[in-house]
Order: C-alpha cells, then sequence, then structure tokens
C-alpha cells in the first residue's frame, strides 16, 4: 500500500503516486513490472510524475527498485552527448550560483535542469498556461523557494506533457558546471533516472535506508562512513536521521544545498576533498551540528553568512586550505563555537570584526599562516579564550599589550616565529599563563623582565634560540615553574651558578643538545630540591660529578651523546644504575676518551679499566703499613713500660733507707745527712765518702 505524508498535494486525480507505465516496462525488467504492479498504475500513455520526498512507505518495492535505480543510474553516468544539433528546446543550468534565472533562457524549451543554485523563487514561469516542460530539475536551490514552487504546482491547470514537475533532491546531475542543452536520448536516459531518484527516495524511512557503494552505513547507531568511496558530490538517499556522517577522502567539489536532507547531523567529516566554496547558508537546515571537519580541501575564502544555522556547533575545522580572505563576520553567527582551527592556511591579516561575537572560543589554532604582526584589539572579544597557538608565522615584535584582553588564557605559543623583542609589557596581563612556548625564534638572551608579570607559570620552553648564557636569575619570578626547556641552542657556552635560583618546585629540566656547554658549576642543581627528570644529552660534557645531583630522589638522568672522559670519577654511574628507582640507560651512554675507551659503554668497564684498581692497591698498601705500624710502636711500648715498671720495683725493694753522705769543706768540716733522692751542690769536694745505713 502507498501512503501520503500530510501536507505534500499531488493533483491528478488525488492518487498517491502517477507513475508512467513506460517508465517501468520499458527495459522489460520483470522485477521492475513486479515492482510496479504493488503501485497504483494508471493507463494512460502520458501522465504528470508529482513526488515529494518521504511520500512513500513501501517496503515491498523498495529492494527492487533500489536495484533499478542502480543500474539505470550507472548507464546514465556513462553517456558521452556531442550532438549539439539537438539541444534546442533543453537547458542545463547547474552550479551557477545564480539567486534568480535570467530572463534570457527559452521560453518554450521542454526540459530544465536547474539545480545546485542559490535562487529564491522562479520568475521564469510565470503564465500559468506554461505546461509544456517535460523535465524540471529545481533541487538544491534556496530553501526560500520551498513554497513557491509547490504553490507553483498547484496553480498548473493544463499538465498532460508534464512528466516530473517538483523540486527533485537529488544531484544526480550536478557534474556539469556550464548552462547548455540536453540531448532528447541524454533527457530520456535522465528522466528515467530522476524518476527513479525520486521514487527511491520516496522509499527511504528513518530506520532503513540506500547505502551507496563503498560506504558503511548504520542505521541502529546512525552512523554513515563514506571514506574513499570515489563519491563526487553529497549523496542525498542516506537514512535522514544520521548523526554521525564521513565524507572524508572523496572527490566532493561542491556541497550546495546537500545536507538539506539531514537535519539531524551531529558529526560531519568533509576533509580531503575539494570543496573550493564553502558558498552561502548551506549548513542552515544543521542546527543540531556539533563538530564539523572541512579541513584539507582548496577554500581560499570564507564568506560571511557562510555558517548560518550552525547555532550548536562547538568544533570547526579548516586546517589546511588556500584561505587567504575572511570576510567580516564570517564566524558571527557560531555563538557556541569552542574550538576553531585556522592552522596551514594563507592568512596574512586578521582585524577586530575576525571574531566578532565568539565569547565562547576556548581554543584558537592560526598556526602556520602569514601574520607578521599581532595588534592588542585582534582578540579583544575572545575572553574566554585560553589556548592560543600562533607558531610558524612571520611574527617579530610582540608588542605591549598584544594579549591584554586574554586574561584567562592558558596557554600561548608562538614556537616557530621570528621574534627577537619583547615589549615590557607585551605579556603583562597574562593572570592565568601556564604554557609558555618560544622556542625557534631570534631570542639571544632571556627576557626577564616579560617573565617577572606571569608568576603561575609552569612550563617554559626557550629551545632553538641563538642564547649565548644563562646569567643569574633570569627566573626569579617563575617560582611555580615545573618543566623548563633549554635545548639546541648551539651557541650556548656557559651557565651560572645561580640561573635557577628560586625553581624549588621545578620537575624537569631539559638542558640538551647544546653542543658548547662543556661544564656544569658544581652548585647548578643545588636549589632545584624537586627535581626529578634531568636531561644532558647532546652536550659536551666530559666529566659528571657524583655531587651535582641528589640521586636518591632523582627518577631519571639522561647523559646519552656527551664526550665523557671514563675514568674512576665516573663509576658512581655504574651503581647508580643499580638503583631500580633510577631511569639511567648507561648501557647508551658512551666513551669518548681515553682512546683505549672510545666508543664503549660505560655498563661494560671494569674498574682495572678505569684505572680505579691501582689507586685501591695504594691505599690499602698504605693503610696497612700504617697498621703494622702502629701495632709495632704499641708492642715496643708495651714492653717498656712493662720493662720500666719491674726496674722501678726492684729498685724500691733494695733502695737503703738511709744514706748519709759526708764531706769535708774546704774551709770547715760539716757532716751532711740526707735521706732523700736529691743532688745536693759539693763545690770543691772531690770525694764524698757515703754510709749506708
Amino acid at each position: 500500500m502507498v501512503n501520503h505524508v500530510p501536507g505534500m498535494m499531488i493533483e491528478e486525480e488525488e492518487t498517491s503516486l502517477l507513475l508512467h507505465k513506460r517508465f517501468i516496462s520499458e527495459d522489460n525488467d520483470k522485477e521492475t513490472e513486479e515492482a510496479g504492479a504493488t503501485m497504483q498504475i494508471n493507463k494512460p500513455s502520458r501522465l504528470p510524475l508529482l513526488v515529494a520526498p518521504a511520500c512513500i512507505t513501501s517496503h515491498t518495492m523498495k529492494r527492487k527498485i533500489v536495484k533499478k535505480f542502480k543500474r539505470i543510474s550507472e548507464r546514465m553516468m556513462n553517456i558521452k552527448s556531442t550532438d549539439t544539433s539537438e539541444y534546442e528546446k533543453s537547458s542545463l543550468c547547474m552550479a551557477l550560483s545564480w539567486e534568480n534565472t535570467p530572463p534570457y533562457l527559452k521560453r518554450n524549451d521542454n526540459e530544465f535542469v536547474l539545480d545546485n543554485n542559490n535562487n529564491d523563487n522562479v520568475n521564469i514561469w510565470n503564465n500559468e498556461n506554461k505546461t509544456q516542460e517535460d523535465l524540471f530539475d529545481y533541487h538544491s536551490n534556496s530553501n526560500n523557494s520551498h513554497n513557491t514552487i509547490f504553490n507553483w504546482f498547484r496553480k498548473l491547470k493544463k499538465t498532460e506533457n508534464l512528466t516530473t514537475r517538483e523540486q527533485v533532491k537529488h544531484p544526480l546531475l550536478s557534474s556539469p558546471r556550464h548552462c547548455n542543452g540536453i540531448s532528447s536520448y541524454f533527457t530520456k536516459q535522465c528522466l528515467k533516472s530522476v524518476a527513479v531518484v525520486l521514487l527511491v527516495s520516496t522509499l527511504v524511512n528513518p530506520v532503513a535506508a540506500f547505502c551507496p557503494r563503498g560506504c558503511e552505513c548504520d542505521d541502529v547507531g546512525l552512523r554513515v562512513q563514506c571514506i574513499n568511496a570515489d563519491l563526487d558530490t553529497i549523496p542525498i538517499l542516506l537514512n535522514p536521521g544520521t548523526k554521525d556522517l564521513d565524507l572524508g577522502h572523496n572527490r566532493i567539489k561542491t556541497i550546495l544545498q546537500g545536507f538539506i536532507f539531514y537535519n539531524k547531523l551531529q558529526y560531519l567529516d568533509l576533509s580531503h576533498n575539494e570543496i573550493v566554496s564553502l558558498g552561502i547558508q548551506n549548513f542552515a537546515s544543521q542546527s543540531s551540528l556539533g563538530i564539523l571537519e572541512i579541513n584539507n580541501n582548496k577554500i581560499s575564502k570564507i564568506q560571511s553568512r557562510a555558517f548560518i544555522g550552525l547555532t550548536n556547533l562547538s568544533n570547526l575545522d579548516l586546517s589546511d586550505n588556500y584561505i587567504e580572505v575572511i570576510e567580516k563576520n564570517a564566524f558571527s553567527s557560531l555563538n557556541h563555537l569552542k574550538m576553531l582551527d585556522l592552522s596551514n592556511n594563507r592568512i596574512k591579516n586578521i582585524t577586530s570584526e575576525t571574531f566578532k561575537k565568539m565569547h565562547g572560543l576556548k581554543v584558537l589554532n592560526l598556526c602556520k599562516n602569514e601574520l607578521r604582526e599581532i595588534s592588542s584589539t585582534i582578540f579583544e572579544p575572545l575572553k574566554e579564550l585560553q589556548d592560543l597557538d600562533l607558531c610558524s608565522n612571520q611574527i617579530k615584535v610582540i608588542q605591549d599589550s598584544a594579549f591584554s584582553s586574554l586574561t584567562n588564557l592558558a596557554q600561548l605559543s608562538l614556537h616557530s616565529n621570528k621574534v627577537y623583542s619583547f615589549h615590557e609589557n607585551a605579556l603583562s596581563d597574562l593572570n592565568s599563563l601556564k604554557v609558555l612556548d618560544l622556542r625557534g625564534n631570534a631570542l639571544k638572551e632571556i627576557p626577564s623582565i616579560v617573565l617577572e608579570s606571569i608568576t603561575d607559570l609552569e612550563e617554559l620552553d626557550i629551545s632553538h634560540n641563538p642564547l649565548t648564557s644563562l646569567q643569574n636569575g633570569p627566573f626569579t619570578q617563575l617560582s611555580n615553574l615545573m618543566i623548563l626547556h633549554i635545548s639546541h641552542c648551539e651557541n650556548l657556552t656557559n651557565i651560572d651558578s645561580g640561573a635557577f635560583t628560586s625553581l624549588s618546585k621545578l620537575n624537569s629540566l631539559d638542558l640538551s643538545f647544546n653542543p658548547q656547554l662543556m661544564s656544569l658549576d658544581d652548585n647548578l642543581f643545588k636549589p632545584l630540591i624537586n627535581l626529578r627528570h634531568l636531561i644532558l644529552r647532546g652536550n659536551g660534557l666530559k666529566s659528571f660529578d657524583q655531587f651535582l645531583v641528589n640521586t636518591k630522589y632523582l627518577q631519571s638522568l639522561d647523559l646519552r651523546d656527551n664526550r665523557l672522559e671514563c675514568n674512576c670519577s665516573i663509576k658512581w654511574l655504574q651503581e647508580a644504575s643499580l638503583n631500580k628507582s633510577l631511569a639511567l640507560k648507561i648501557e647508551e651512554v658512551f666513551c669518548a676518551s681515553p682512546e683505549s675507551l672510545r666508543g664503549r659503554s660505560l655498563s661494560g668497564l671494569t674498574e682495572y679499566e678505569l684505572e680505579c684498581y691501582s689507586n685501591l692497591v695504594v691505599i690499602a698498601s698504605c693503610v696497612a703499613a700504617a697498621v703494622f705500624l702502629i701495632l709495632l710502636l704499641s708492642f715496643f711500648g708495651f714492653l717498656y713500660y712493662k720493662n720500666c715498671r719491674k726496674m722501678k720495683s726492684m729498685v724500691h725493694d733494695n733502695w737503703p733507707e738511709k744514706i748519709v753522705a759526708t764531706w769535708k769543706d774546704p774551709e770547715y768540716e760539716k757532716q751532711v745527712e740526707d735521706d732523700e733522692y736529691t743532688f745536693h751542690s759539693l763545690r770543691g769536694v772531690q770525694h764524698i765518702p757515703v754510709t749506708v745505713i
């Protein structure tokens, strides 16, 4: 049974669908004849066909009609006609961006194909008695013309010559881009295809739909993938309830009104096609669309009304195009946009009008364009912006207050520009900035004055700059810094001992690939009490003292590709590599000298090769000699002490109680008695008799 959709009136006898019997039987296809038998068919030799999308919901004939459609459409697309003598009463005017139908078109043409334009109404068939057309194709025009077309159909009185009069909504005939006639044979084939397309499109229901060759259609999850399906136009017979549609990697050149059927789309991928222009209001029906990817196309200009209708769009990817011009207010209708990617285009100028009304934008990528300067007014509307990427442009100087309106900016990338100077207040209002990328510029010294204003910075990258030295205190105000990259600075020769003062929260330090950096001060890393990752790869270091870092808390240490002199002073690295909590990769640390060890891995060297064995012998010998000498002296001291006590005891035991010494003074006689062990001066006495009592 064939059913109507309310509101779509078909005037001929109020039947559900009037299909010319000649079309059903012309190819003598049994399946098609059977399909036709299930429909209400009128017998006359020439009857009008009025079809409105989604009018029929018959399941019994859908599969057979789809097969017929595929065969006819494939035949039709292979037809090549060069006979211009038959073009007198046919006009093919597609994809010309017409807003009005020009008056010079022939008024007596039997066939009109005006699809993929921007017509608002039909102003060429004002005469109600004009009924000679056999074919009228008006799909993919302005939405405003829908009611005009159907009202025009209702007014028609004479329909005996009209084969199809309706707003065809299938871009099957959208390849030519010029206005020409079409031969009668081509017209017949087109008419067959258009009729079948119309019929099939009316058979599509929200549960099951026609899936083009090369596509994967999920009618349950409402997802369609047509990646590398060799499409050159947007398919319109998909499930009208489709939410995710991927048309990437095809040959689609135009999108004019191609998505009018799919007003429930939430995700649309048109990347890697050949789209030259977005046109105007071609997404007017996509109010539910959240993500739109149009990267890797050939778009050179963004028109001011290109995105009207995308009221809920959150992500827009226009990267890798040829965009040079963005018209005023081009993005002003995207009130809910959160992410905009314009990277890898040819944008040279941006004004304050470019991002007008985009108050909710969080992420903006302008990397790889041709911007030369940043005005303080460019980003004024972007109060909520958190991530700004300006990498790989031609910017040389960052002027005062360039980012003053971006008080919520957390990440700023300026890498791979030509920046050699910052004005003093260039970053003064970036109170929320956490990540600053300045690598790949022309900075000869660290802009310490500029850095003083961004005290909450957590990550800084100043690699790939022509720095010559790091003096004391360039990061004094960055007490919250946790990650610091100073790598690939080919002219860096010296780092002062106080260069990292105040960086007590620093967790990761990258000093890699600075080939002129040959030594490090013993106190350089002492302020870094929270250092966990240290990268010193690719420098000119000849030694690395054990006391430079505290390996107790260090989690990774990279010393590869240096000029290490392998001797006993770096043997501690072998021992440190045994610590499972430290990632050292000692097997990839190679010796540069002495010559006998050049190219050898530090992990495989012995103590003898590191000249640590001879030192141990000397130390051991000295210690042994000292011990022996101490023992020898102790032994003799003990013997001496013991003998002394013995002699004293013997003397004491045999000592007389009293000794009387007498002597005669030359002048007088005097007897002296003394029992003390003392001596008296005996002046002039030559002999003293002693009496022991």
